[in-house]
């Protein structure tokens, strides 16, 4: 039993490794055309995990004077579910407002 396990776990290590290599490679190819990459960009724009494209960079680092890297930090904002349907329906206080009938007003009870 140990002999599967153990080609399995053998085969997910070179699975891994040979995902890595090919996006080291398009990541030196990018470089070569832009000679600039930002790698959460680059992620983003290749469908990759950025802690993937980190992990290629780093791979690429261990080899020496191959690439040169400067680390940044971004700070993104984005909104929640709750911020998505505020932004799309309107606050619950503009909806509350908007739900009551400014001529005659509305019941409370019928606002609940």
């Amino acid at each position: 039993m140990n002999g599967p396990a153990f080609k399995t776990r053998g085969w997910l290590h070179i699975k891994m490794a040979s995902q890595t290599e090919s996006l080291s490679d398009a990541l030196l190819e990018a470089l070569a055309e832009k000679g600039r990459v930002d790698s959460y960009e680059y992620a983003t724009s290749v469908g990759k995990n950025h802690q993937d494209v980190v992990g290629a960079v780093k791979s690429l680092e261990s080899f020496g004077d191959v690439i040169k890297t400067e680390q940044k930090q971004t700070e993104l904002w984005e909104l929640t579910e709750e911020g998505k349907e505020i932004a799309e329906n309107g606050s619950h206080e503009v909806r509350l407002f908007e739900a009551v009938d400014q001529s005659n007003g509305t019941p409370q009870n019928e606002l609940m």
